[in-house]
């Protein structure tokens, strides 16, 4: 991000230092916390950053991501309940333990029947993104090798496409589907009678998308073409500040310079991609605004 935003920044500077004139308004702007829920970006659009048309300088080796997936994490917890592992025990109706970490195995196998669900239902195909998804990854459960869990938390990474979107701009439709199925997975355990499963959502930041034929699309294409790439209309499967602003009103596409080894010790731009994605969007200014004169 650290090289789109530096490609920004130069192309504004070049435009006012060739002393051009553009026919319109040209905002600048930087958010924060665009990989732990944007709210940076939500932040700009409370503060009133609007626009005709958005460009984020995420690394799309210019290409346009008009595209991306929403992200709705979950937790899923079991209750238990503790006892010496190394003992026997009666039966957990007359009081017995009740070990959280087995009781979490049907909702791990149904979130894996639900993947492979979401892979072929016709309403998780889109031409620019892949299916929806739904991924265990972080699972904590226990306290000591010989002591049965009480509890046992899974966190899902749950992703979903523009076309589940309810009517008020959510994923609450993704997130109750998942809710009954894992429900149901369990609902033949008496167990979870009394303990039912405890499941809670994190956060839900949303899809977008901006149709290709758009002018924003258009203009970032025509500019890159121009400097001797091959640009494509792309989605991002994961999700991207531009969605926030394309949901509150100013349809923002992602365009960018290259990016090698992302989220590494070593991540890097080539110096070219900076060079090639500064004047792009230098273009896309003076094409969207026009030019009335040169000082």
């Amino acid at each position: 991000m650290k090289g789109g935003i530096a490609c920004l920044v130069t192309a504004l500077e070049v435009l006012r230092e060739e002393g051009v004139r553009l026919g319109g308004d040209v905002v600048f702007c930087t958010v924060t916390d665009e990989e732990m829920g944007g709210a940076g970006g939500f932040a700009a659009v409370e503060h009133g950053v609007r626009a005709d048309a958005g460009i984020c300088a995420e690394p799309s080796a210019l290409n346009v991501e008009a595209a991306c997936r929403g992200g709705l994490p979950i937790t899923v917890t079991a209750l238990g309940r503790t006892g010496h592992a190394e003992l026997a025990h009666p039966d957990w109706r007359e009081g017995g333990p009740v070990n959280a970490i087995e009781k979490l195995l049907p909702v791990l196998l149904e979130v894996q029947r639900m993947r492979e669900d979401w892979r072929t239902r016709p309403d998780h195909q889109h031409p620019l993104l892949p299916p929806g998804d739904i991924v265990p990854t972080v699972i904590a459960g226990g306290t000591w090798v010989v002591t049965i869990p009480h509890e046992c938390t899974v966190t899902l990474d749950v992703t979903y496409l523009p076309g589940h979107l309810d009517a008020e701009g959510t994923g609450r439709a993704v997130e109750r589907e998942i809710t009954g199925r894992l429900r149901a997975a369990v609902a033949d355990d008496p167990w979870f009678d009394e303990h039912p499963l405890r499941i809670e959502s994190i956060q839900d930041v949303v899809p977008a998308e901006v149709p290709a034929d758009h002018e924003i699309v258009q203009l970032a294409l025509g500019a890159a073409g121009d400097l001797g790439h091959d640009p494509r209309v792309t989605g991002l499967d994961t999700w991207h500040d531009a969605a926030t602003f394309t949901r509150f009103g100013t349809p923002t596409v992602s365009f960018g310079p290259d990016c090698e080894n992302s989220h590494a010790v070593d991540e890097s731009v080539s110096i070219d991609s900076l060079v090639d994605c500064a004047a792009a969007v230098a273009l896309i200014a003076m094409r969207w605004c026009g030019v009335t004169g040169q000082t």
